[in-house]
């Protein structure tokens, strides 16, 4: 009789429980780590920031933004939304909506390699012609740079440093100096090295580790790109900023703090992140 109400407790949770080496009349039912997605976001004084909608394969599908500028304005305030078009599994398109003062409404095309590994991404501005376009180089796997383009003339390239952990340690950029109306001066160069410090923690999860070109966060970083293409939460930007972290019980970031250099902001740059359950 324990036998079989045993059995019918296992085929009933078939797929969420694993059976493993058994006596006579014992069996021993170990459950899978839970699995956890950002829900919403809020800031400081706990106003709603950023609200994250997934499909059925808990795939992220749209970012809702209402954040006050900077956060530290609480009289101005920004709206704005995301949308993530899929294609093969991976996101091929991402539509910026401007709901503040409908401006700033952009496209970003993203096209992968034969590995899925993000080889392109084109800008488009209000359906027009591509404004910006970046392309990505790889060895072994990793990203090692970029070279970013805007209407047709060269930005910058760049090259990535990681360490063991699979953490960007060193980014090293070239970019041309700029005239006064910030366009680039031909055949000239300025070089520039940002080093970085983590800790040992996993970033929050939005189901997107693949699309390091895309900021999850509702707030910008000056080191946005190097942070999402690491393994783990950056902490430091040497001689730059500085990110705090507490942590949740599963070892999730529960809040984040942004401490910019020389800066200092009416009201602390901290998110709150609550994360729902998936299977």
């Amino acid at each position: 009789m324990r036998q079989r109400v045993l059995f019918n407790l296992v085929f009933a949770l078939a797929g969420l429980l694993v059976l493993s080496g058994c006596q006579k009349d014992d069996v021993v039912i170990v459950l899978p780590d839970k699995q956890f997605v950002v829900d919403k976001i809020f800031d400081y004084s706990s106003n709603l920031v950023a609200e994250y909608s997934y499909d059925k394969e808990n795939r992220l599908i749209k970012k809702s933004v209402t954040e006050h500028l900077g956060m530290q304005y609480q009289s101005e305030w920004a709206a704005y939304s995301d949308e993530f078009v899929y294609k093969n599994g991976l996101v091929s398109k991402i539509i910026h909506k401007d709901l503040s003062y409908n401006q700033f409404n952009y496209e970003t095309h993203i096209f992968y390699n034969s590995l899925g590994k993000i080889a392109k991404t084109e800008v488009h501005m209000d359906n027009q012609q591509t404004s910006a376009k970046s392309e990505y180089r790889y060895t072994n796997g990793f990203l090692t740079g970029t070279v970013k383009y805007s209407f047709g003339s060269t930005v910058y390239m760049d090259s990535i440093v990681y360490n063991n952990e699979g953490n960007v340690i060193k980014y090293i950029y070239e970019s041309p100096d700029l005239n006064f109306v910030g366009q680039p001066i031909p055949e000239t160069k300025r070089v520039s090295v940002k080093e970085f410090v983590y800790d040992n923690h996993s970033r929050p999860n939005f189901n997107l580790d693949y699309l390091f070109i895309y900021e999850p966060l509702p707030f910008f970083e000056e080191a946005d790109l190097q942070r999402q293409l690491s393994a783990n939460n950056m902490i430091k930007l040497i001689d730059g900023s500085s990110w705090s972290y507490t942590y949740n019980e599963y070892g999730l970031p529960a809040t984040i703090e942004v401490k910019w250099k020389d800066i200092v902001t009416i009201t602390p740059m901290l998110l709150r992140i609550v994360y729902k359950e998936v299977n």
